[in-house]
């Protein structure tokens, strides 16, 4: 287009819009210097929301309300860091300045009363009466809680979102607020938050938000940073029943220290029919598991849960399987394997999680999450011909144990069939109690038997921190449909992986190994490597090593069908051709690293050594070398990408 000016103002707009969410604050002043129609639209797209994280920032923001008409065009001020203790002393003129602000809020922050107060004082001077979102109370500060009712009653026309706190406990705030007596003249209400002390307050509310037609969605959190959400609050509360349904919520968020009991379920299930998304996230992984807060809150967790009978968590199954969005954590259920048998198709990826407790006194059964969305993750597994549809992910965490059966194993055998991408993070099979134990001989290799057995349309797989020397051929099918591998942080004996590779399909697309190693034989030095699958394909190998020899450099012999190719690569990518005599001796001289790679054929090799070696190697007549970092960018390597590049 020859005229930037004939550009339609909504064309325009929309330009603006993307500018302003991708592009440096430079450009943004460049596009309200192009001529007098473009700055005025810039102003008020890029002035529409603002948010400020530095004293510099907010001093700026104010010098340019005081000499500029700018501030009709704020919509959004999101105020960050300890900047909400000015925010005070300068709200009249913000609000004053800015006649259409609609959202002021202080994310990760608690205000004062006195705050309260001023913009109470303010709305009955007429300003900010456009208000839609403000700042939360101090959860802890009655007068700060009794002062943000009053303002938000005063805004009962426009507030979008409400938050309620049922402290102090003596004398339940609840009682005596106006904005939760009269919430039936929140006409815009669309969020509630709650703040509980008690579980049963939590009815006082709802029985009072049926007559809010326009809520959508539902948050509720542990007031108590310090102790638990105790489920004996909700052992005298009415019955489900004796409430009224809320058609209208689509969105529930449930706190991490809220447990789960019999009686939750059946509230949920009774008085939210219609949710879309389900959020129930307690504070339970890998990062806290050996914590002794969050372990006390896991043996809470394991108490109630194991109470619920099969059938209530049957209809609680049947109940989230419509919900497109969401998760539902730590799940002790006493019968998984009856229960899970009468959903066999519901899960079509699976991640198992044996874990290393530290406190040795402590031990849990297995417990489970349910993750149910429309939009895979980037960094969680999944099939890799998947389409963006509804998916459901199953993971099982358990405790290491020696027994008969490994709580996996029943879960293979139901969801095995259709199972198309799994996850399994293992240990060394010592971990699991002596050589002729069961749990002993699945850790060493024999899970995958199983797995090839029972799963035979699994086009996806990963395995962390295991360590396997076994495999029996003889015991397991060949499977034809996998596609990609990825083993991090595991270690292999020579011949497992070349057993394994006369069961895997004759071409695997991508072969990936993150911080492995070969497991020491007794005349084995320390940085030789070999990746010994013979009768395996590869369309891309990928091999990363945290540890580079002494001579930083690596010895690299490669062979494929009847051709073997020999080179040294150096500090700096530096490549040259080698031989078989400098390779096998490199192979006896423990201040070289080496590796050898064994293959029916392969099309696309990926190496990185530390910080030092890192390229790709495209096979064809004469192989080429390249830089790394764009390809392993590429889409289908999301799940690795902070891994390779840490």
């Amino acid at each position: 287009m020859s005229n930037w000016n004939q550009i339609p103002t909504e064309v325009l707009v929309k330009i603006l819009e993307l500018a302003d969410h991708y592009s440096r604050e430079q450009f943004k002043l460049g596009c309200m210097l192009v001529n007098k129609h473009w700055s005025m639209v810039s102003r008020k797209v890029f002035y529409k929301r603002v948010e400020l994280f530095s004293r510099k920032q907010f001093d700026n923001f104010m010098e340019s309300l005081r000499n500029s008409s700018n501030g009709p065009s704020v919509r959004e001020i999101s105020v960050y860091s300890n900047l909400p203790a000015h925010l005070e002393f300068i709200l009249s003129m913000i609000l004053d300045a800015c006649p259409n602000l609609v959202s002021l809020t202080c994310p990760g922050q608690e205000l004062s009363s006195s705050f309260f107060g001023k913009l109470l004082s303010e709305i009955c001077t007429r300003n900010g009466l456009k208000l839609r979102n403000i700042p939360v109370f101090e959860a802890a500060n009655e007068e700060s809680i009794r002062v943000y009712g009053y303002v938000a009653y005063a805004l009962r026309s426009t507030l979008e979102e409400i938050v309620f706190c049922d402290w102090p406990l003596e004398n339940p705030a609840f009682d005596r607020d106006e904005t939760v007596i009269r919430l039936e003249e929140f006409t815009k209400v669309r969020h509630i938050e709650l703040w509980l002390h008690k579980h049963g307050n939590i009815f006082y509310i709802l029985d009072r938000i049926h007559k809010c037609p326009s809520l959508s969605t539902i948050e509720i959190k542990d007031a108590d940073d310090d102790s638990a959400f105790d489920p004996n609050n909700a052992l005298n509360i009415a019955q489900p029943f004796n409430l009224q349904p809320l058609p209208n919520i689509s969105q529930l968020k449930l706190d991490e220290n809220i447990v789960i009991t019999d009686r939750l379920l059946q509230y949920m299930m009774h008085l939210f029919p219609n949710l879309s998304q389900l959020q129930f996230t307690p504070l339970i992984d890998d990062d806290y598991y050996d914590i002794p807060e969050y372990t006390d809150t896991l043996m809470r967790f394991q108490m109630y849960g194991l109470e619920i009978s099969s059938e209530l968590w049957i209809q609680f199954l049947k109940y989230i399987i419509p919900i497109k969005s969401g998760r539902v954590c730590v799940l002790f259920i006493k019968n998984y394997a009856e229960v899970f048998a009468k959903f066999p198709t519901l899960f079509q990826y699976l991640e198992i999680h044996y874990l290393i407790r530290l406190m040795e006194e402590v031990r849990t059964g297995p417990y489970f999450n349910l993750f149910y969305t429309d939009m895979t993750e980037p960094h969680e597994i999944h099939d890799r011909k998947h389409d963006g549809s509804l998916s459901h992910r199953l993971a099982l965490y358990c405790d290491l144990f020696e027994t008969d059966e490994l709580p996996h194993e029943s879960l293979l055998s139901i969801y095995g069939p259709t199972l198309k991408a799994l996850n399994i993070t293992m240990n060394a099979a010592r971990e699991y109690g002596t050589p002729e134990s069961h749990a002993y001989k699945m850790a060493d290799g024999n899970m995958f038997n199983q797995i090839l057995e029972l799963c035979p349309v699994l086009n996806t797989l990963s395995v962390k921190k295991g360590e396997f020397n076994h495999l029996d051929p003889t015991l397991a099918k060949s499977t034809q449909n996998l596609e990609y591998i990825h083993f991090h942080n595991s270690g292999f004996s020579e011949a497992f992986l070349c057993e394994l590779s006369t069961l895997l399909p004759q071409r695997v697309e991508f072969m990936i190994f993150m911080t492995c190693v070969n497991l020491p034989a007794p005349t084995s030095l320390n940085y030789f490597s070999i990746i010994d699958m013979p009768y395996t394909s590869f369309g891309c190998l990928i091999w990363k090593d945290d540890i580079l020899a002494d001579e930083d450099a690596l010895y690299l012999k490669i062979t494929e069908k009847r051709r073997s190719l020999y080179y040294r690569i150096s500090n700096g990518n530096q490549i040259n051709p080698s031989s078989s005599v400098e390779f096998e001796g490199s192979k006896m001289n423990e201040k070289k690293a080496t590796l050898y790679i064994r293959c029916l054929e392969i099309n696309k090799l990926v190496i990185k050594v530390a910080e030092e070696i890192h390229f790709t190697m495209d096979f064809a007549d004469i192989p080429t070398f390249g830089e790394d970092e764009p390809y392993i960018l590429r889409p289908e390597f999301s799940k690795i990408q902070g891994d390779y590049f840490d």
